[in-house]
C-alpha cells in the first residue's frame, strides 16, 4: 500500500495525520467517513485544512497502526515515513507540488508560504480498511515484513535508509544555515527607498518582465543506457508524482522532470536538485 493511502485513512479515522517537519492534516470533527460502505462519500469542501509547523513531531499514531497492519518493524516504518517527509519538503522547496491522494495539494508559493488545496478525490473509498485476503498490493514504497530466509540482507535496507536519511539531513541542516546568512544581507546594505529607485516601473510592467522570464524547462536526473536500471530508478522516484521517464532509443534512457519557472531559478533548482540525486543533473538540451 503506498503512503498516501496510509495517510489518507489514518486521517479519516482519527481525524489528524502528521508529516515531519512539514505539519499536519485535520479532518472536520463532524465527518464521519462509513467504510462498510460502497457508496463513493466525496468530501465537502474545506473539510480538510492544513496546519504549517516547521518542528512537527512523527506521527506516533501512524506509525503504530502502520505496524500493526504491515508487521513491520517500528523502526524501520519510522524511517521510511521520516525520509518520504525529507524528500517532500525537498521538492517543496524548489517548487514543485505534494499530491497527496485522498487528501490534496500542498505547495510553496514564491512568498515561502505553504498553500494546501483540498483534493476532488476524497472520500471513503480512499480509507476503506484494505483488503484481508493476504495479497499485497504494488507500492512505490515497500512496507511488507522484511524475508526471513537471510538474516544478513535484511539488515541491508536498514543500512541504506539510515544513510540515506543521514545525508538527506545534513544536507537540509546545510541548506537552512545558508538561508539564515542571506537574511541579514538585506539589513546591512544602503538602498535608497523602493519609491525612488522603482517609480518608473509599474505593476503591469513587472508582471509582463516576470511572465516573460518564465519558461518550461526539462531537467535530466539520471542517465541509463540499460532499461531495466531505468525502470527500476523511475518506479523508485515517482512517487512524489513528478518524475518521467524518456527514451531516446533501445539504448538511452532518462529520468527527467519538468519545470515551469523564471530561467533565474535554473541554477538554485539544479544545485538544489544536485545536493538529493548527486551529480551529472542538467537541463535537457
Amino acid at each position: 500500500m503506498k503512503v498516501e493511502q496510509f495517510l489518507a485513512r489514518h486521517l479519516y479515522t482519527t481525524k489528524k495525520v502528521s508529516l515531519q517537519y512539514i505539519g499536519s492534516f485535520h479532518l472536520s470533527a463532524d465527518i464521519n467517513i462509513p467504510f462498510d460502505t460502497d457508496v463513493e462519500v466525496t468530501l465537502p469542501a474545506d473539510s480538510i485544512q492544513f496546519e504549517y509547523n516547521d518542528k512537527e513531531p512523527k506521527d506516533d499514531s501512524l506509525i503504530e497502526s502502520m505496524v500493526l497492519e504491515t508487521k513491520k518493524i517500528k523502526s524501520l516504518i519510522a524511517s521510511d515515513l521520516e525520509s518520504y517527509s525529507i524528500l517532500s519538503k525537498q521538492f517543496l522547496n524548489i517548487g514543485k507540488p505534494l499530491y497527496i491522494k485522498g487528501i490534496g495539494i500542498l505547495k510553496k508559493n514564491q512568498a515561502g508560504q505553504y498553500e494546501f488545496t483540498q483534493g476532488p478525490d476524497t472520500g471513503s473509498r480512499i480509507g476503506e480498511a484494505p483488503s484481508q485476503s493476504g495479497v499485497k498490493e504494488n507500492s512505490d514504497i515497500d512496507f511488507s515484513s522484511p524475508a526471513k530466509n537471510n538474516k544478513r540482507i535484511q539488515w541491508v535496507p536498514l543500512i541504506f535508509i539510515v544513510s540515506t536519511v543521514f545525508v538527506l539531513a545534513f544536507f537540509y541542516y546545510r541548506y537552512n544555515q545558508q538561508q539564515e546568512k542571506l537574511i541579514p544581507v538585506a539589513d546591512t546594505l544602503s538602498t535608497p527607498p523602493i519609491k525612488d529607485t522603482l517609480n518608473a516601473t509599474t505593476p503591469d510592467s513587472i508582471t509582463a518582465i516576470n511572465r516573460k522570464d518564465t519558461a518550461q524547462f526539462t531537467i535530466v536526473l539520471k542517465e541509463y543506457q540499460d532499461q531495466v536500471a531505468a525502470n527500476a530508478s523511475y518506479k523508485k522516484l515517482s512517487n512524489f508524482g513528478h518524475v518521467l521517464m524518456l527514451s531516446k532509443d533501445s539504448t538511452h534512457y532518462n529520468i527527467t522532470m519538468s519545470f515551469k519557472n523564471p530561467l533565474s531559478d535554473t541554477t538554485r533548482i539544479i544545485d538544489s536538485l544536485t545536493k538529493i540525486f548527486g551529480k551529472g543533473i542538467h537541463i535537457a538540451p
